[in-house]
């Protein structure tokens, strides 16, 4: 009599509904792997996490409510038998560098194949590191390049924090203040002092300015033309 292997155990965390159903069904296909929950936001994931001790998290690293980092980080420390495997449209430094602080073992980008999730998934689960190509070259290049290299502009990009280009790209959305503070459950001061912190790593005066360079190194991409993102008093 074979002895049946047991399955791998998988939380799902995505905040776009579509994307999640279709990755769940994905999932539901392989026989050696199950998908034990879904959550949408930051609370939610560890919320569920910690209820159900997933063997996997696959976890979306931009989320509307909360952020994907933070949910890895407490993970990490909660949880640390669980495998966690970002998720990201983007390869940006900041979230690259996060993950090797936070000690995430895998990193896809959401354009990965089929084959490549399947098995970041199984290898994760064995303790093994998963990276894309794109993603170890961006790691390696990440520990060549110091921060005195290049122009100000671009060095000032690089020390954006991960909660910094998360303000940045509301600010590319036109949200305010008031805004920025709801979205990421934080204080308006805090806010507020995010949003200095990033006009004077930039060197610049205005909020615009500050998403035209961000956009222009590749760590924002916006389709945003909103004229009314000066600085508020």
């Amino acid at each position: 009599m074979t002895e049946q292997c047991s399955r791998v155990r998988v939380l799902l965390v995505e905040d776009h509904d579509l994307v999640r159903e279709g990755t769940r069904r994905l999932l539901q296909d392989e026989p050696q792997l199950e998908v034990v929950g879904e959550a949408r936001d930051q609370d939610e994931a560890i919320e569920l996490a910690q209820a159900l001790r997933p063997d996997i998290v696959l976890l979306d690293i931009r989320l509307k409510v909360g952020s994907g980092i933070e949910v890895a980080r407490i993970l990490r420390k909660s949880l640390p038998q669980t495998g966690i495997i970002l998720l990201s449209a983007y390869d940006y430094e900041q979230y690259v560098l996060a993950m090797i602080h936070v000690g995430v073992k895998g990193y896809l980008l959401k354009d990965c194949s089929r084959e490549e999730l399947i098995r970041a998934i199984h290898m994760v689960y064995q303790g093994k590191v998963f990276l894309q190509p794109e993603i170890t070259k961006k790691a390696i290049d990440l520990f060549l390049v110091s921060d005195n290299t290049g122009s100000d502009e671009e060095r000032g990009v690089r020390r954006l924090t991960v909660r910094e280009l998360q303000v940045l790209d509301l600010i590319s959305q036109g949200l305010r203040n008031a805004d920025i503070a709801e979205t990421l459950r934080v204080s308006r001061r805090t806010a507020e002092a995010h949003v200095a912190h990033i006009l004077e790593k930039l060197g610049v005066k205005t909020r615009t300015e500050a998403v035209y360079v961000a956009t222009k190194y590749g760590v924002l991409q916006t389709d945003s033309s909103s004229d009314d993102l000066t600085p508020e008093k």
